[in-house]
């Protein structure tokens, strides 16, 4: 028999869940969202390493407020962290298991590579625990809301800022393990060199972005000329 769940409102872990996500875009942290149905169907574990379809994942977190996981889903999990995957939960341990109450949850936060720590603590951990040598830092007091979306390709990565704000310019510094940055220009389709230092392990770069202004760099395997 199904038993009722915990009565936290469906809108309080709605906001509570969004509003992680939008800290951790504005804090410049490179993260995926689970659907726990694609995990059913293409999830798996390689050692500690936690896999869906052909991406594979060395930190796991679980938002504030998940009461609740299918079997597929924890079943991953407890084999994910036995194998010594790293998993974060942002609040207390999952009460229930396709919603029938379980001690499974419970079981998981006791491993030793599963660690409670408070929603607000998950940027810090993600920039300490996620080394690529890529980051974003946005400098402090300009005012601006940046936001950043990465893509890798087989000769570098695509880096498109965005400042939101509709008052602020926003400025701060890439870092990446890459030999060299280009500008692309989206409007036009034009191909600049972008000005970069060379750094013992990759390159840096500045940046400013005007008021609901954009820009697209390119961050090259190969050094610029």
């Amino acid at each position: 028999e199904r038993v009722r769940a915990a009565g936290i409102p469906l809108g309080a872990i709605g906001n509570a869940f969004q509003d992680l996500v939008t800290r951790l875009a504005q804090g410049q942290a490179a993260f995926d969202i689970g659907c726990e149905d694609i995990l059913a169907r293409h999830g798996s574990v390689n050692e500690d390493r936690f896999v869906a379809g052909r991406r594979e994942y060395g930190l796991v977190a679980l938002p504030p407020m998940t009461e609740n996981l299918n079997t597929a889903t924890m079943d991953l999990l407890e084999t994910y962290v036995e194998n010594g995957g790293l998993l974060l939960m942002c609040g207390d341990a999952p009460l229930y298991v396709d919603g029938r109450e379980s001690g499974r949850g419970a079981a998981l936060a006791q491993q030793p590579t599963c660690l409670r720590i408070p929603p607000e603590s998950l940027i810090d951990e993600l920039k300490i625990r996620v080394k690529d040598g890529f980051a974003v830092e946005v400098a402090e007091g300009g005012g601006g809301i940046l936001y950043h979306h990465r893509r890798r390709l087989d000769d570098g990565e695509t880096l498109f800022l965005v400042n939101t704000s509709i008052e602020a310019p926003v400025s701060g510094q890439v870092f990446s393990a890459a030999r060299g940055i280009e500008q692309w220009s989206a409007e036009t389709g034009i191909i600049s060199p972008y000005p970069y230092r060379d750094l013992e392990h990759g390159v840096s770069a500045d940046f400013e972005v005007p008021p609901c202004g954009s820009l697209l760099l390119f961050l090259s395997n190969d050094p610029g000329d």
